[in-house]
């Protein structure tokens, strides 16, 4: 008997060494996952990004370690926020067109014309809209830890200059695989397509479809000017980026390593990402112009057009989304 309580102590006593407090050992590397369909490079988000990762692992002393995977290396954004979810993976960037698999109230963040400006939807996502939709992630098995502008989308297309909705009729074009999207482009008068983001540079090349959106930084990382010929500066969505975490991963983790990744992401992947994706707009439509893309911007009458054209979208969709149109227009004061 005497030996058998001895055994269960030492091996307790060896548990407790090794997986001290919230189970890491003083000298164990913390090795976090971290998947985005973006480039590793090039773009705001990527910048900022790097930034973070960069920051993480100097002032942890090299506890915590990041494999970084970039360009869909491990699948689309509903792919990795799947993995991320079940643990597979640590960390994602995913869109918010593939959250409304796991609540269809994210779909607000891709509504047309729902801010007036870059500084509307910082000061929003700082204040109570920013913890309305952090909550959304409420049993996903993920958890947001901040929420950053990313730039206003144009779009591209080979057919024609885009200047009010009319230029849209029977354009080919892919849209994020989002209900609220699908909806947006037909009622702007084209034909949507969706699509995964790493698929869409064959589809534009071979013509599976005539044009897309994104913002400008993308939009020249990505290389589609040697497939596109138009920019239009619409701005009809601000996008949002968003770092996600495994809940269960978050959960493990030693509350030092947490101010850690909750520092820098505060540093980078919100305030430097918030101001560069506001000075950065107009260096990417300069570079896409020098690449040979005709450049066209929306005039207030054409602006009207548009936001008269998607006008019964926010009709149909009030009840669904709640107070979270409210709460966002109020920054727009």
């Amino acid at each position: 008997m005497f030996v058998l309580v001895l055994s269960v102590f030492m091996v307790l006593t060896a548990f407790c060494w090794v997986f001290p407090g919230r189970g890491y050992a003083a000298d164990t590397v913390v090795r976090i996952k971290l998947g985005t369909v973006g480039p590793e490079e090039g773009t705001d988000m990527a910048s900022a990004t790097r930034r973070f990762i960069d920051g993480v692992e100097a002032d942890s002393g090299g506890k915590i370690k990041f494999d970084y995977y970039t360009n869909g290396s491990l699948g689309g954004d509903f792919d990795m926020a799947e993995m991320c979810a079940l643990g597979t993976i640590q960390m994602c960037q995913p869109a918010f067109s593939v959250m409304g698999t796991y609540n269809p109230k994210f779909g607000v963040v891709d509504m047309p014309f729902l801010f007036d400006g870059p500084d509307n939807v910082i000061a929003a996502l700082a204040g109570d809209f920013g913890d309305e939709i952090k909550k959304l992630y409420d049993g996903t098995g993920m958890m947001c830890l901040g929420l950053a502008y990313g730039g206003g989308r144009g779009m591209t297309n080979s057919k024609r200059p885009i200047t009010e909705p009319a230029d849209m009729k029977g354009l080919k074009m892919r849209v994020m695989e989002s209900p609220t999207y699908i909806e947006m482009f037909k009622l702007f008068g084209s034909n949507p397509t969706p699509m995964s983001f790493s698929e869409l540079f064959t589809a534009l090349q071979n013509g599976t479809v005539d044009g897309q959106d994104n913002d400008p930084s993308l939009t020249f990382v990505a290389q589609f000017y040697e497939v596109q010929k138009y920019f239009s500066v619409t701005d009809h969505v601000y996008a949002i980026n968003s770092m996600v975490i495994s809940e269960n991963f978050w959960n493990s983790l030693p509350d030092e390593l947490k101010k850690i990744i909750e520092d820098n992401n505060q540093k980078y992947m919100i305030d430097y990402l918030n101001e560069l994706g506001k000075a950065s707009a107009d260096d990417y439509i300069q570079k896409l112009a020098e690449k040979g893309m005709e450049i066209t911007r929306l005039t207030d009458e054409n602006r009207a057009k548009f936001r008269e054209a998607v006008a019964p979208l926010y009709d149909s969709l009030k009840d669904k989304f709640g107070s979270l149109v409210e709460i966002a227009r109020k920054y727009n004061s």
